[in-house]
C-alpha cells in the first residue's frame, strides 16, 4: 500500500438465492485469492432483493446494494 491510501475495495455479486449455487462458491473462492492479494472484500447477497420495478428505491435491499456499490472500486 506504498502510495495508496487503502486497499482496493471489491464487491462480489452472485445471482443465485441458493446457499450452495455455483456461482456463490465460486465467488467465495475467487474472494479468498482477491483478499491474499491485499483487496478488501465484500459480498452483496440477494436474498429479499426485490425484483426491478416493483419496490420504492428506499428498499433496505436496494439501499445495501447501492451503498456496496458506491463502497466499491472494482465489482466481480
Amino acid at each position: 500500500m506504498s502510495n495508496f491510501e487503502h486497499k482496493p475495495r471489491i464487491l462480489f455479486l452472485h445471482g443465485s438465492l441458493r446457499e450452495r449455487s455455483y456461482s456463490r462458491l465460486l465467488a467465495e473462492e475467487a474472494a479468498i485469492i482477491i483478499e491474499e492479494m491485499g483487496a478488501e472484500v465484500k459480498f452483496f447477497h440477494p436474498h429479499d432483493l426485490p425484483l426491478r420495478g416493483q419496490v420504492e428505491e428506499s428498499h433496505p435491499k436496494v439501499q445495501e446494494l447501492r451503498e456496496l456499490s458506491q463502497w466499491s472500486e472494482g465489482q466481480v
